[in-house]
């Protein structure tokens, strides 16, 4: 740059500097937030359904399940292999994992959050413990069964319905049981 009489001005190179430092900076921040976003994604894309169910137990979230032909919502309690137990309003619901379609949450942190229960293995396991008990089976397509739940064979649920008839349910259309009053994974 020229003043006057021919003087000419230098650029500082100490404000060039700084300059150059602070686009560094920039573009630094920027590569972290797309790193940070990438990894986010990655993360995301892994996760199973299981997963995500259980992630929603322990920052005690409600959440809502779907299958064809029916839905419930409520907090987990418990989340293992194929299944979710839910703490609803009229006591515990069990969700077949391998019948659901959607999970979605739909309050955040209404619930203290758990680690869940982990004496429970699977879907199975939680039918084995209710045997004997009152149950209330939503089944995939809409259709409900309550009656007293004899047996769980190895792919159905042997029910005695209320008219005194017995039905075997496929296990693996049964979508979800539900347990009234007071039991051991209720919140």
């Amino acid at each position: 740059m020229t003043f006057g009489k021919g003087f000419v001005l230098a650029p500082d190179p100490w404000d060039e500097a700084e300059e150059s430092m602070g686009r560094v900076e920039r573009q630094a921040r920027r590569d972290q937030v797309e790193d940070e976003a990438a990894a986010e994604q990655l993360r995301l894309m892994s996760r199973s359904l299981r997963e995500v169910a259980w992630e929603a137990m322990q920052q005690g979230h409600r959440i809502r399940l779907t299958w064809p032909g029916g839905e419930t919502q409520g907090i987990p309690t418990a989340v293992v292999s194929d299944l979710v137990v839910l703490s609803v309003e009229q006591g515990v619901q069990a969700v077949n994992l391998d019948a659901v379609a959607t999970l979605e949450v739909t309050e955040r942190r209404v619930g203290r959050g758990s680690s869940g229960d982990r004496t429970l293995g699977s879907f199975v396991a939680f039918c084995r413990m209710v045997e004997g008990g009152q149950v209330s089976c939503a089944i995939v397509g809409g259709r409900r069964l309550a009656g007293l739940l004899v047996a769980t064979a190895t792919d159905h649920l042997y029910i005695r319905t209320g008219s005194g008839g017995d039905m075997a349910a496929a296990r693996a259309q049964v979508a979800a049981i539900s347990v009234a009053g007071d039991f051991p994974f209720a919140l």
